[in-house]
């Protein structure tokens, strides 16, 4: 008899486990690797602007993007950021892309308040891992402040990868 109880209540379990598990969206693979297009909206208060390198670059040397979050907002925002990691709430959209970071001895959050058209501006060393000579790497970066779901994405950039000889 209780044979009988068990199994019925692991078959009502499992009835019950695969509905509200069905009933649910199914993340596509990926979907934490690339900057969501369809998440873009025309009221974002915070706007993240890239300034690519000027010229071609080479693989696995570093150059710098200038990064700015901008307030497009009329009214002042606020978010916090690490004061010497602050590299950690950058991330490209292409894993060729590499932040270059560092170590800090001291590191903790600050608070960062914008006023409408207001800039937090810092620039970013980066490389790319591996690529042909004259070719076009494309990638988006993307802001995401502490204790943020969101992360803010700037629009596409492509830089051109050098040739392999030094004359260029």
């Amino acid at each position: 008899m209780l044979a009988n109880k068990l199994s019925a209540a692991t078959v009502l379990v499992a009835i019950c486990t695969s509905i509200s598990f069905a009933s649910l969206p199914r993340a596509s693979e990926g979907d934490d690797k690339q900057p969501p297009n369809a998440d873009r909206r025309e009221d974002d208060a915070l706007q993240v602007i890239v300034d690519p390198p000027k010229g071609p670059v080479r693989v696995k040397e570093s150059f710098d993007l200038r990064l700015r979050v901008v307030n497009k907002s009329d009214k002042a925002q606020s978010f916090r950021v690490m004061n010497c990691s602050w590299f950690d709430h950058w991330k490209s959209s292409n894993e060729r892309v590499s932040i270059i970071g560092w170590g800090c001895s001291k590191n903790f959050a600050v608070p960062e308040t914008l006023q409408p058209n207001q800039a937090y501006e810092k620039s970013l060393a980066v490389q790319i891992s591996e690529g042909r000579p004259h070719e076009k790497v494309s990638f988006k970066m993307g802001f995401t402040p502490i204790d943020s779901k969101r992360t803010y994405w700037s629009q596409e950039l492509t830089v051109e990868m050098a040739s392999n000889t030094a004359s260029q």
